[in-house]
Parts: structure tokens; C-alpha cells; sequence
């Protein structure tokens, strides 16, 4: 079972399409507040040539920081579809919307190992607001 399981891994290896190691993933915005639908953009700038460039990257949303457990996955294409904004731009791109009820920060992973986090806060009081607005103004003077 064991060298099955070697070999399998070694065939997908060999197979599967790389993804540059210096791609980012990228999220934005990276910051969204509470109670509110919000579209998000998910994307990564892949260095490959046009023959050489995989379908599509596989992003996967974890449960939490320790990326063990898998929450949800979607592909990111390069079609310009879903998301995309160019096709064959060597951008592979996923927008997705999310919509929480509480301050949470939510855990991405694409192309093996890189990450990203998305912050949902809680939208300021207009106190808060105001005192932002006034700290601005005595910092202007």
C-alpha cells in the first residue's frame, strides 16, 4: 500500500502542471466588514509559458490557521470567466462572495504554499468614525 501511494504521488508530480514558486496569491479587498454581501477577488499572477501553463489553480478555503481541514475549493482560470478579467493573461482568477455575521479572519491556499487571509471586522460606530475624522483634522493642523 505504501508504494502504491508512493507512486501515485510520484505520477501526479510529474503530470500536474507547475505553478511558478514566486506566484502570489493575491485577495482583495483583504479587509470586509460584517453583515454586508461582498464580492471577492482572488488572483494569481503565473509565470509560464502559454503551452506550459496549467488549466486552472485550485483554491482552496481552510476551517482555520493550521490548514488542516478543508472548507471549501474552486477553480482559479485563466478563461476570463468567473472573475477573470483578461483571458491568457497568465492571471488565474476566482471571485467569490462572501457574507459573514461576525469578526472573523478566513484562510486561503492556492498553488501549494501560498497563502492569503481575508479580515472581516466589525463597520465602526459613527463615534468611531468621528473620532478618526478628528484625529485626521488635529494631524493636519
Amino acid at each position: 500500500m505504501k508504494h502504491l501511494l508512493a507512486i501515485i504521488v510520484i505520477l501526479y508530480s510529474v503530470t500536474a502542471p507547475a505553478v511558478a514558486g514566486d506566484a502570489a496569491l493575491t485577495i482583495t479587498p483583504s479587509v470586509i466588514l460584517t453583515d454586508e454581501d461582498h464580492g471577492i477577488l482572488f488572483s494569481m499572477a503565473v509565470g509560464c509559458q502559454t503551452e506550459t501553463c496549467p488549466e486552472s489553480v485550485e483554491l482552496i478555503q481552510w476551517t482555520d490557521e493550521t490548514r488542516q481541514k478543508v472548507k471549501a475549493k474552486w477553480l482559479m482560470q485563466d478563461k476570463g470567466l468567473w472573475g477573470d478579467q483578461q483571458a491568457l493573461d497568465h492571471i488565474y482568477s476566482r471571485q467569490a462572495y462572501f457574507k459573514k455575521g461576525f469578526p472573523i479572519t478566513l484562510y486561503f491556499s492556492a498553488a501549494q504554499n501560498s497563502h492569503a487571509q481575508l479580515q472581516v471586522i466589525a463597520r465602526p460606530t459613527f463615534l468611531e468614525l468621528l473620532k478618526n475624522v478628528f484625529k485626521k483634522l488635529k494631524a493636519s493642523l
